[in-house]
């Protein structure tokens, strides 16, 4: 009998061990997965600073561009790298890749510099293009929705029409 009580007491405590085992394997996992998380999230706000010091100060100020040909050349490519940067942060969003702190931080900035005179101007050219969905439909809420509950369907509103003439080098089909 006494044998019994102390192989039941043995079991109990290894189930115990068990479950703290778990519990603090499960702790660690998530620690892991929010540290990994913050790294992630924290490149961005490098990317965005190394891309603005390719910007005109007049931009970052909101003032009038008065720029040679050459440097309007290459505001344009940083602007477009802008645009592009926020329409992956959008998209990362809408995957559930960026917590919900970080995405406010991130749409206000967005928000904010697309009032910018020049980047105004260069999103009104950019956004004539078939690309950046995500930012549109962003804009299009007035920065309002949230990209993580649109799912993947947003995309058929704004998805290109099918073509009608082949591309070039493909034949006509024969009559």
């Amino acid at each position: 009998m006494e044998l019994k009580i102390i192989l039941e007491l043995i079991q109990a405590v290894g189930a115990v061990g068990t479950t703290v085992g778990v519990l603090f394997a499960w702790r660690t996992l998530r620690h892991s997965e929010r540290q990994s998380l913050t790294q992630f999230e924290d490149e961005f706000p490098r990317e965005y600073r190394e891309l603005l010091k390719s910007l005109p100060v007049e931009a970052l100020l909101g003032k009038k561009l008065e720029l040679s040909e050459h440097e309007q050349k290459k505001a344009k490519r940083a602007f477009f790298r802008y645009v592009d940067l926020c329409n992956e942060e959008v998209f990362l969003r809408q995957n559930g890749r960026v917590s919900k702190q970080t995405w406010l931080s991130w749409c206000g900035g967005i928000r904010s510099n697309l009032k910018l005179l020049g980047f105004r101007d260069a999103w009104v050219e950019i956004k004539k293009t078939e690309s950046f969905a995500e930012l549109k439909k962003l804009e299009k809420s007035n920065f309002e929705e949230d990209p993580a509950n649109w799912g993947p369907a947003h995309l058929e509103e704004t998805s290109v029409p099918a073509r009608e003439e082949p591309l070039i080098g493909e034949r006509e089909p024969e009559a």
